[in-house]
């Protein structure tokens, strides 16, 4: 892919470099042209005109080349000797900026080619008496362009193949024991962590296959504390004689069974569900309810354990007083609060 990328700015550097050389010597032979004529003597010598438009039309990139009078717009010598004498707007030619040549395109033998003309006035004294029209065929140019982009796709399809066919063989031979090492691996994967890649040297595959081995038995480690933990947290969580329930700043993401007795409700109707739709619209204090939790929640993510009274209402319609604590924590790398709801509705009848 690079060797192509490269070909073809190679490509497009030599076609842009030999079609702006092709201009540039355009643009020079125009103004000699017009500067050899640039005296009174040579400006009305037919003979010596004819000789110049003759000597330039020679040449295998002009196609025509016009000698004109600014006075009248007349053709003082033209390539074609037959149009000596006629207006130039008769002549059937296009007239083109000095300044920005601009490609017109003819056909030719079915296959399009970009022309260009170039005007150079004629100034005797500074007067213009004049101007030097040459039309250019970029044809041999882009002759060579396509020789050479042949050339060099040529070279960059042979140089692919080699590489192709090189890097093919140099993978048969490397990724053999790569290809049992990571078969080996993908095992380790799936859960067979009592897998040993095996092989027998202390080149870099040698290390990377005891790196395998050691991987395979910190996470076999790493597992069995990992369910341990979690059978040990499963068992606090539901063993709580509290509503325990984690929760982003949206919604309830999981809460435990004393959770579902105490709101009166099934688990399906708390997760998923923002903590507002067991509030009534306002507190005790007065407080508004949506405010006051937006706080609470907002102040516990920012690290700040929160512990507040706070009224709820069961799905029947009931209320009941309770006693929240908002603990920030983490649950695979993503921050969320533990919140823990006490039910004190004795204790309050009590006061």
């Amino acid at each position: 892919i690079v060797t192509l990328l490269i070909a073809f700015y190679f490509i497009d550097t030599i076609e842009e470099s030999f079609i702006g050389k092709t201009k540039i010597n355009a643009q020079s032979l125009t103004e000699l042209s017009a500067l050899s004529i640039s005296n009174e003597h040579a400006m009305y010598n037919k003979e010596f005109l004819d000789s110049l438009v003759d000597s330039l039309v020679k040449k295998e990139s002009i196609i025509y080349a016009v000698v004109v009078d600014s006075s009248d717009e007349r053709i003082l010598a033209h390539g074609d000797h037959k149009n000596d004498g006629k207006l130039f707007e008769d002549a059937n030619m296009n007239k083109v900026s000095t300044e920005d040549p601009l490609p017109v395109n003819s056909i030719s033998d079915k296959k399009q080619e970009k022309n260009f003309v170039l005007s150079v006035p004629i100034i005797i004294d500074g007067t213009i008496y004049g101007a030097v029209w040459v039309g250019f065929s970029l044809k041999k140019d882009y002759r060579e362009i396509a020789v050479l982009k042949n050339q060099i796709i040529l070279f960059v399809f042979i140089a692919a193949i080699l590489g192709v066919f090189f890097s093919i063989s140099l993978a048969r031979i490397f990724s053999r024991t790569i290809w049992v090492l990571a078969e080996q691996a993908k095992k380790i994967g799936m859960g067979d962590f009592d897998q040993k890649v095996v092989y027998h040297s202390k080149d870099a595959l040698g290390r990377l296959s005891a790196s395998f081995n050691k991987m395979a038995e910190e996470l076999k480690l790493n597992i069995n504390r990992l369910e341990e933990n979690e059978e040990k947290y499963h068992a606090l969580f539901e063993a709580s004689n509290d509503a325990v329930l984690m929760m982003d700043e949206e919604k309830f993401l999981e809460c435990n069974d004393y959770t579902c007795e105490m709101f009166g409700c099934t688990r399906e109707d708390i997760v998923g569900q923002a903590p507002l739709k067991f509030s009534p619209p306002a507190q005790p204090d007065g407080s508004l309810s949506e405010e006051s939790a937006a706080e609470k929640i907002s102040a516990a993510f920012n690290g700040e354990n929160q512990r507040f009274y706070w009224r709820h209402i069961r799905l029947d319609g009931s209320a009941f007083d309770a006693e929240v604590t908002l603990n920030p924590t983490h649950i695979a790398n993503k921050a969320v609060l533990q919140a823990i709801v006490r039910d004190i509705s004795e204790r309050k009848r009590a006061e």
